[in-house]
């Protein structure tokens, strides 16, 4: 099976073995407009190689195995996002830096091509980050930190503070503990004086 589904190919230009399959370093074009430059074992992408989607703009660089992008590699998108990190059976797994067109950026583990476990994610325009534990993409526990100094430490859902947690306000000495709503708005609980 193919890493991207594509079509047989129109050309290639390595070689071939005694069956007629392509072998060795070579360049492959699709139909589509897509192509691979790299190394093929009996026709299979295997090794480095650099794979260019139909799109003419996103473009993977990297390992593949079995026809699966796999091992360290970095992955353009037409958007103007880029990945940088580890790849499983043809999709983000592992580690990886995550750069956005926004300028915005996360470091940290992905599974199945989404934000999964532990990590950073920095916000460009809010100058704040998320740091803690990430589950299918969505931002679940851990450090809300605010370019003052504020911190918010507890769950999260849908990017909100949500359920139990504790905001430090910094500029004021304070920390609000308590429960917050689906909105992210305070429910209850106490307000008392930071410790020095």
């Amino acid at each position: 099976m193919a890493d991207e589904g594509e079509a047989p190919p129109v050309e290639w230009s390595g070689a071939l073995n005694d069956d007629g399959v392509p072998t060795g370093d070579g360049t492959m074009t699709y139909p589509d407009g897509a192509s691979f430059e790299g190394t093929l074992v009996d026709g299979v992408k295997q090794g480095a190689g650099t794979y260019k989607y139909a799109d003419g703009a996103t473009v993977y660089e990297g390992g593949f195995e079995n026809n699966l992008k796999s091992g360290k590699g970095t992955l353009s998108f037409a958007n103007g996002d880029k990945y940088e990190g580890d790849f499983k059976d043809g999709t983000m797994e592992g580690y990886g830096e995550m750069a956005y067109a926004s300028g915005d950026m996360y470091f940290g583990s992905f599974k199945a091509g989404k934000k999964d476990g532990e990590g950073s994610y920095h916000f460009k325009s809010a100058s704040c980050e998320f740091t803690g534990t990430w589950s299918e993409g969505e931002f679940v526990k851990g450090d809300w930190i605010h370019k003052d100094g504020t911190v918010y430490r507890g769950s999260f859902a849908n990017g909100k503070p949500t359920g139990v947690g504790v905001y430090h306000f910094v500029t004021v000495g304070t920390l609000q503990t308590g429960e917050y709503d689906v909105n992210g708005n305070w429910k209850g609980g106490t307000i008392s004086p930071a410790p020095a």
